[in-house]
């Protein structure tokens, strides 16, 4: 898997909530709500640090992380019911993903 766009992500996170088959387009309603979702949850986790990437280029470390926090966002519009602990997975599985990856700014050891 390579890099995803938000578009591809939130309607992978519709298909994941069981609002839309596979094989069948989302509606404009839902696509815009989703999109919504992930707009505001990439703004807050961008800030925080958790999304150092570009929406449009989502890095498959990243997909399954925000797909879960979209998806926890988006279910209560579905008659879902609220599932934050679904967003706190998510949000987990991206904090643990970025301290691994080693953004941030590089450092030069110096040896006495």
């Amino acid at each position: 898997m390579a890099t995803m766009t938000s578009q591809a992500l939130t309607l992978r996170a519709l298909e994941r909530l069981g609002v839309k088959a596979s094989d069948q387009p989302a509606s404009a309603e839902d696509t815009i709500l989703a999109q919504e979702q992930f707009d505001a949850a990439f703004a807050e986790y961008r800030y925080i640090g958790l999304c150092p990437f570009e929406s449009s280029a989502i890095p498959e470390w990243a997909q399954d992380g925000l797909m879960q926090v979209v998806a926890s966002r988006c279910s209560p519009f579905f008659g879902l019911g609220e599932n934050p602990a679904l967003e706190d997975l998510g949000r987990k599985k991206l904090a643990a993903q970025v301290s691994q990856t080693g953004f941030g700014v590089p450092v030069r050891a110096v040896y006495y």
